[in-house]
């Protein structure tokens, strides 16, 4: 059972690399002129969302 946990909590953090990944490769394409597509600049919006909720949340929770 204790492996399933932290195995639980290890998806969730890969998941959060990702999306974090995702977000600094947006940022960065946009800023250096690509056109990137609608899709990708809504799920850009959806993801940056689900990023930030996390940063605050883990601060709250464990300080800086």
């Amino acid at each position: 059972m204790k492996n399933i946990f932290y195995n639980h909590i290890a998806a969730e953090r890969i998941d959060m690399i990702d999306k974090m990944a995702f977000v600094y490769w947006y940022e960065h394409m946009n800023r250096n002129g690509f056109k990137l597509t609608p899709k990708q600049t809504q799920m850009y919006e959806k993801v940056r969302h689900e990023v930030m909720d996390y940063g605050y949340e883990y601060f709250e929770n464990h300080g800086s």
